[in-house]
């Protein structure tokens, strides 16, 4: 038995999805495998996982888990266990690679490190979260715009009726430019845009285009998230001010 919370508009829609009368055409599928790395890391920041034994345990009470049977019928359900296993264990190892956890010495036990609370409290995805790790102690507001235009929470498709206006941006209205002659300099990439529009927003500089400036809002709200990561991060984490000094201008 599972309990959806939604709003009154979608209701009928999942009553029809979950109806037992074999009425429903749809079939319900989990999307947990491509964030299990940050899920499995909000279970160890919360304290609810504390060794791999654990996290196996976890991912077997998840709707997952249920899918994975159902798909893999034609697989006995060792091989079931030992695809479920890999993927754990792999997400822990990924973790531990990055130094966002620690795993014990006895190869089971499993201890956040400040980067798992940062990571899970702020709602940070795990590769947003390694560029947090890897920016230098001495990082300066350059390189802290190239890391946020990296976040693809921040990317946005770049259209060919905005690039004129990109360019003449970065050309005339920021302060970091991209690099090349201004002139032959073309907005191809949703991080170019990220990285303009970050700075057309900490400058206040006014966009024509409407949706521009939509984007413009959505980058600096996602942007706010991952600037107070940073902030925590160096001064819980890393044990130096110069990134959270910089967060903070």
């Amino acid at each position: 038995q599972v309990v959806i919370m939604t709003d009154s508009k979608s209701k009928p829609r999942y009553e029809k999805i979950t109806s037992s009368d074999g009425s429903s055409l749809e079939t319900l599928e989990s999307h947990l495998l491509g964030r299990l790395v940050e899920i499995v890391n909000t279970e160890v920041s919360r304290g609810v996982i504390t060794n791999k034994s654990q996290a196996i345990d976890w991912v077997k009470g998840t709707f997952f888990f249920a899918r994975v049977r159902k798909n893999m019928h034609d697989k006995s359900e060792e091989q079931q266990d030992a695809y479920l296993r890999h993927k754990c264990l792999g997400s822990l190892e990924e973790l531990h690679r990055a130094g966002i956890i620690e795993l014990q010495e006895d190869g089971l036990g499993i201890k956040p490190l400040a980067g798992c609370h940062v990571m899970s409290k702020h709602m940070v995805a795990f590769d947003d979260m390694k560029a947090i790790i890897d920016l230098p102690h001495d990082a300066g507001p350059l390189q802290l715009l190239q890391m946020l235009s990296k976040v693809e929470g921040l990317h946005r498709p770049v259209r060919r009726d905005e690039k004129k206006q990109l360019k003449e941006a970065n050309n005339k209205d920021i302060k970091y430019q991209l690099e090349g002659a201004p002139s032959k300099i073309s907005i191809q990439t949703p991080s170019q845009k990220a990285f303009v529009l970050l700075q057309c927003a900490i400058g206040q500089v006014f966009l024509e285009n409407s949706t521009l400036r939509q984007e413009m809002s959505h980058m600096v709200d996602q942007a706010s998230r991952i600037i107070a990561a940073c902030e925590v991060f160096s001064i819980d984490g890393s044990r130096h001010g110069q990134v959270a000094l910089q967060s903070l201008l």
